[in-house]
């Protein structure tokens, strides 16, 4: 029996793509628009929520729920408080959210309640 893995595949394209990895191939599950998310990262307790950069001049930061299939959804965006936001680490109580927007050599943290 082949293990599948589902995997969130983002990048400097327009779209986070959900993929399938079985048996040496990638599938496709499902694409949705959340523009040059180069950077994904869990959230340490909210199962399915992960947030993504959106690395633009007006930089963002979007969170985005999967679920058990794959689908994924943008359920909220906020600004990054700078241009360009290439890195995200979050609190290991999933509380604080620390983004680097590179273009600025800035560093920002947000707040978030769940």
């Amino acid at each position: 029996m082949t293990t599948a893995f589902k995997l969130a595949l983002g990048g400097g394209g327009p779209n986070i793509h959900t993929v399938s990895f079985s048996g040496g191939k990638l599938d496709v599950i499902v694409t949705v628009e959340a523009a040059r998310s180069s950077w994904l990262v869990p959230h340490p307790t909210a199962q399915g929520v992960f947030f993504a950069t959106g690395e633009l001049d007006g930089g963002v930061v979007r969170a985005v729920l999967f679920d058990e299939t794959g689908k994924a959804e943008v359920v909220g965006q906020q600004s990054s408080a700078g241009m360009h936001p290439t890195h995200l680490a979050v609190s290991n109580d999933g509380t604080e959210l620390f983004v680097a927007n590179v273009s600025e050599y800035q560093r920002n943290y947000m707040f978030f309640n769940h």
